[in-house]
């Protein structure tokens, strides 16, 4: 099962695919929330690859 399946195949990454549950969901909300509160803006960068905490909240706000 994919939970993230790339639909664009051009070769740029702009539009995902989610099959996950609504539990799934409110987990992976809970480990952003976690990663929010304990992490430095460097540790976020290394971990998702988002700039700081404020461009991890707003991907949080889309979920």
């Amino acid at each position: 099962m994919y939970l993230l399946e790339h639909i664009n195949p051009s070769g740029t990454v702009n539009q995902f695919h989610l099959d996950i549950s609504e539990d799934g969901l409110m987990i992976y909300e809970s480990c952003i929330n976690y990663v929010l509160e304990n992490c430095s803006d460097k540790e976020i960068y290394k971990i998702t690859g988002c700039e700081n905490k404020e461009a991890l909240k707003e991907i949080q706000k889309i979920l």
